[in-house]
């Protein structure tokens, strides 16, 4: 949730304009259809016209919340496993088979499974898209990975915290 929120807030940031764009030229569209449907009338007849530019607007949205999405996960999960949310829950993204770091390819990987639906938000695919991914976490056996994480050969892992009667806050040897 720390990571989503965080990336939300960005998004938040990134699409301000475009937003209030959108609804600016939305506003008559709405404003007459609650003020019809608060005096009970259902009729469309002579509704002010949305603006062609809504649909445009909407897209442009969905494309910077990829851009911001993949910016704050890509470059960190390549590099150390964790963005800001997984460093504070102390888990960590690694590879399968070694210890080694994501690097950039498995990395992206591991994202546009999940990441590159959010272009198809507008249509609501690509929500039920990352809805479905995320839940497979719940019937995979014996990892429980995510459907990007079994695309990108990889696994979420509780990293061990620091022991603080050792000297330098070094993890205890498990032996």
């Amino acid at each position: 949730m720390v990571d989503v929120i965080a990336v939300l807030l960005l998004c938040a940031i990134a699409n301000s304009w475009f937003a209030i764009q959108f609804w600016q030229g939305m506003r008559p569209y709405y404003t007459e259809a609650m003020r019809r449907a608060m005096a009970g009338d259902t009729s469309t007849a002579n509704l002010p016209t949305v603006p062609q530019s809504a649909s445009t607007l909407l897209l442009v949205i969905c494309f910077v919340t990829t851009a911001v999405w993949f910016a704050y996960e890509v470059p960190a999960s390549a590099n150390s496993g964790q963005t800001l949310g997984k460093r504070l829950l102390g888990i960590k993204v690694v590879r399968l088979e070694t210890a080694d770091q994501l690097g950039f390819g498995r990395s992206l990987r591991r994202w546009s499974r999940l990441g590159l639906p959010t272009l198809l938000w507008y249509c609501c695919i690509g929500f039920l898209l990352q809805f479905v991914d995320c839940l497979f976490v719940l019937i995979d056996r014996p990892l429980h990975q995510a459907l990007h994480d079994k695309a990108a050969g990889t696994v979420v892992v509780q990293v061990p915290r620091p022991d603080p009667s050792i000297p330098g806050g070094r993890h205890a040897d498990p032996t």
